[in-house]
């Protein structure tokens, strides 16, 4: 116990970080959510499609919600074949994947 007066000592928390990607203490003290922004090439409608064909082909992993955009969860990815048996069925989708991971400082 520190004697009356005296200013505790704090030990500073060892956060750790998962470099190139944002420190666990940007997203911590992070005010808003993250965003990274990168040009859509082809029409919205073309993205709902191959949605519409994920939930077909790969429904585990879309989740429909009325009213709201549909949920697709590709998984971990540690290198771009983690995701190949998709991109015969959303090759759209995983480009923009690939164009947000790669904004990402440090991605390719």
């Amino acid at each position: 116990r520190p004697r009356r007066g005296a200013a505790a000592a704090r030990a500073e928390p060892s956060w750790p970080s998962w470099p190139p990607f944002p420190t666990v203490e940007l997203i911590a003290d992070a005010g808003a959510a993250l965003s990274v922004s990168v040009p859509l090439p082809h029409l919205s409608s073309e993205y709902c499609e191959e949605a519409d064909a994920m939930h077909v082909e790969f429904p585990e992993i879309v989740w429909q919600r009325a009213g709201k955009p549909d949920k697709i969860s590709l998984g971990p990815r540690t290198c771009p074949e983690d995701w190949a048996k998709y991109r015969a069925v959303c090759p759209k989708i995983l480009e923009v994947a690939d164009r947000v991971l790669g904004a990402f400082v440090g991605q390719r």
